[in-house]
């Protein structure tokens, strides 16, 4: 139990009795005048604490290769505004690309008819050109088993792949423009990385604005991460699971997403679920569907 302090207050008649009584009283001068009479001595001050400083990560320190590749890279070509015929020959010509060895891209023609749809894929497939020995390596979108899937799929929907060979009467309904978000591929295989796709993003701007689709059906992750760039992140980054049976959009057209045709041939499965996504973009070709979302 802490004592209570002493209050009592001693006035000149209780202190003269005290006296009388032999007791002698000490009693704590005020503090003002003690304060006084103590001289005042000048406060140390103190040592402010000193914080560890955090260890700085080092500098990144780039090859003499990759310098040389940076410095070396030219821009991107300007095709905001080319024809056809101008678009095509500076894709051909485009050294925009770290990559050293590429492989020459997809035979582009230099008159296209008006499609309804386009499908867009992550890169052009590795193929030969007619099949011979020897001859030059040409990428094509979605080549092979994959490529005979995807034709199935777009005869299902009443359309076909526009190539050099279409007939100019066929009706654009029918027709789709079949491209990559990646207009190269690497002779040695390595994932595209955001800069190489960024570098890539104004030619693939350009044939959009040059087909005028009315839908773009959306196949693979890179071309998730291009054509949903324009999406909110915490969107964008979903699954694909849950960007199906949605409509998106990029360059102000609508935008359906689906499974590759390469999963879907292993993954039967899902064809299911393809084929109800491949609908929702013939609702949007015929202007049944097509808000964004």
């Amino acid at each position: 139990m802490n004592p209570t302090p002493l209050r009592a207050h001693l006035d000149d008649r209780r202190r003269a009795m005290l006296r009388e009584m032999g007791v002698v009283v000490w009693w704590p001068q005020p503090a003002l005048a003690q304060s006084a009479a103590t001289p005042s001595t000048p406060a140390t001050p103190s040592t402010p604490a000193i914080r560890p400083t955090p260890p700085r990560k080092p500098p990144t320190v780039l090859s003499p290769e990759r310098v040389a590749a940076k410095a070396d890279t030219p821009p991107t070509p300007d095709v905001a505004t080319a024809t056809w015929e101008a678009w095509a020959q500076a894709l051909a010509g485009c050294q925009a690309c770290a990559a050293a060895a590429r492989q020459v891209v997809r035979q582009t023609p230099r008159t296209v008819p008006a499609c309804d749809w386009m499908v867009v894929g992550d890169l052009p497939d590795e193929c030969v050109d007619g099949g011979q020995s020897g001859a030059p390596r040409l990428g094509v979108p979605f080549a092979g088993n994959a490529g005979v899937l995807l034709d199935q799929i777009l005869h299902a929907v009443g359309a076909q792949r526009a190539t050099l060979q279409t007939v100019p009467d066929i009706p654009s309904r029918s027709l789709a423009y079949v491209t990559a978000v990646r207009k190269c591929r690497p002779m040695v295989p390595a994932a595209p990385t955001s800069e190489e796709l960024a570098q890539c993003e104004p030619f693939l701007r350009r044939e959009i604005a040059l087909v005028q689709p009315k839908v773009i059906v959306c196949l693979g992750r890179l071309a998730m991460q291009v054509l949903l760039r324009e999406v909110p992140p915490e969107q964008s980054r979903l699954p694909l699971g849950k960007l199906r049976q949605r409509v998106w959009r990029f360059a102000g057209v609508p935008v359906v997403v689906s499974y590759p045709p390469d999963y879907l041939l292993r993954a039967c499965p899902d064809k299911a679920n393809a084929w109800v996504d491949w609908c929702l973009a013939c609702d949007v070709v015929e202007g049944k569907a097509g808000s964004s979302s």
